[in-house]
């Protein structure tokens, strides 16, 4: 009977096929169930459309306007066009739709593949391609390698806004929370207690991002990161088109154009990093508040990117190189959303209090800032009338400016200082002058009381002591001691 049946199935090979091929319907059957009203029940077929009516709600659930919505849609549509089949595919706009709520939020494939009635394998591959498609296509437009044009340009904004000359971006790098990966031992365990990746970046004045590099492990330190880095390679072998050495405002000597960077970089004639915090100068103390003035726009970019894409924010349950793919669209994201923003309508109201409201249309009004109103111009800062000055005598008044205020500081610190000390001096004069005369009081109460006992007992002694012998008074006349005696008794 065996033999017969494994005959048959040689003598027929499609029955094989046919045997597994039923298994595997009857057995994804009940799956299949759940995604069968997508269409009906989707959350792309029940709410899209009413997205698009209201602007509010469409930038707070896509963290994007409308028109970069559909600008980014039809500059991914070609990379990822499927082929029209008969059962119903699904569309560009819900494949965008779902991975910008993925970013947006972080919520893992499989809650994401309720709400959109789609299996979480087919969510994750998604994701994936519409991310990887969104680098590939815009990376060009909205990330290109800057030109020596470029650079100056941005230097140019580092001076305007943050006074610091000579500046082509801010360095900075960022842990990306993941998922252990397997066998990978320590090597993604990093100084924070737990996994991750780093996120290397330069941003420029504006806050976007100009270079990043993705995915080396996060126990490395940010110099390791940098020296592993393509940009580090590019700027050591002269590859980047960093403009030449140019005189500082108000000097003569030619000085390189440099990065900005924190306590983890080296020190390098491209990289600028701050003083070691002691013993340092006025000098050099207004150099790190200076440095730190201009640096912290990385830090403020890292933190819209990780407001805006909140997936960054969680613990990413993927592997490595498809960390690197989210990352990488996130970045491109932010230089996106920041390039066709649409400016911001704000509404202002003064009341005859001089507090100044700013309303916004995105925000909720009890969230605003209620900011008062200064008429003259902002304390310790110097508003000089003619701007046509050369920066040297800016600075110069900046410098002398400074230090006077410094030293009217000083003086008045100190003459407070000394005020406080005779306050304190009178008032603790006037708090124990109390105590000094009663306790005086008190010593000359107990020494008279002392006194007082002391000529009782000898009272007593006297009046208690027995009458002298005959005998005695005899010897003591004859010694001379008789009056004193008689007296005595």
């Amino acid at each position: 009977m065996f033999d017969e049946i494994i005959c048959s199935i040689v003598a027929e090979p499609n029955l094989v096929l046919q045997y597994f091929l039923a298994k595997r319907r009857r057995s994804n059957a009940s799956i299949k169930q759940i995604y069968a009203d997508r269409t009906k029940y989707g959350e792309f077929h029940t709410l899209f459309n009413q997205l698009l009516e209201d602007e509010v709600s469409f930038f707070q659930y896509m963290r994007m306007p409308k028109e970069t919505f559909f600008y980014i849609l039809n500059k991914i549509a070609p990379s990822l066009a499927k082929k029209k089949r008969n059962i119903q595919h699904i569309s560009l706009e819900e494949r965008l739709m779902v991975t910008l709520r993925f970013l947006s939020t972080g919520t893992n494939f499989r809650a994401l593949s309720f709400d959109f009635r789609i299996c979480h394998n087919a969510i994750a591959k998604i994701v994936y391609e519409t991310c990887d498609a969104i680098w590939k296509m815009m990376k060009d437009e909205f990330m290109p390698v800057p030109t020596t044009e470029k650079f100056q340009q941005i230097s140019r904004e580092f001076w305007q806004k943050y006074n610091f000359p000579n500046i082509v971006g801010c360095i900075d790098c960022k842990h990306v929370m993941i998922k252990a990966p397997a066998n990978s031992g320590s090597d993604y365990f990093n100084y924070k207690k737990y996994f991750s990746l780093h996120l290397q970046a330069v941003a420029d004045a504006h806050g976007k991002f100009i270079f990043i590099d993705v995915g080396e492990y996060g126990r490395r330190s940010d110099s390791g990161v940098f020296n592993s880095s393509s940009l580090y390679q590019a700027i050591e072998n002269g590859e980047l088109n960093i403009p030449p050495a140019k005189p500082l405002p108000g000097s003569i000597e030619p000085m390189p154009y440099v990065l900005l960077g924190d306590q983890g970089y080296p020190l390098k004639t491209y990289l600028l990093r701050p003083y070691p915090f002691n013993n340092l100068s006025a000098e050099q103390i207004r150099f790190n508040f200076m440095h730190a003035r201009a640096r912290r726009i990385i830090e403020c970019a890292f933190g819209i990117l990780v407001t805006r894409w909140r997936c960054l924010m969680t613990e990413l349950q993927m592997t490595p190189d498809h960390v690197t793919i989210i990352v990488q669209a996130c970045c491109l994201l932010h230089n996106i959303c920041s390039n066709l923003k649409k400016p911001r309508k704000i509404l202002r109201w003064t009341n005859p209090t001089g507090i100044t409201v700013n309303r916004n249309s995105h925000n909720h009004p009890s969230r605003d800032a209620y900011r008062r109103r200064c008429s003259g111009p902002p304390v310790g800062r110097i508003h000089l009338p003619n701007w046509a000055e050369t920066c040297e005598e800016i600075r110069a008044a900046e410098r002398l400016k400074t230090i006077t205020d410094w030293q009217e500081q000083w003086h008045i610190d100190a003459a407070n200082a000394a005020q406080a000390m005779e306050d304190y001096a009178d008032e603790v004069a006037d708090l124990e002058a109390p105590r000094v005369e009663v306790r005086r009081a008190r010593n000359e109460r107990r020494n008279a009381n002392r006194r007082a006992a002391r000529a009782r007992l000898s009272e007593e002694r006297r009046r208690d002591r027995p009458p002298t012998p005959p005998a005695l008074l005899t010897t003591a006349a004859s010694c001379g001691y008789a009056g004193e005696e008689a007296e005595g008794n």
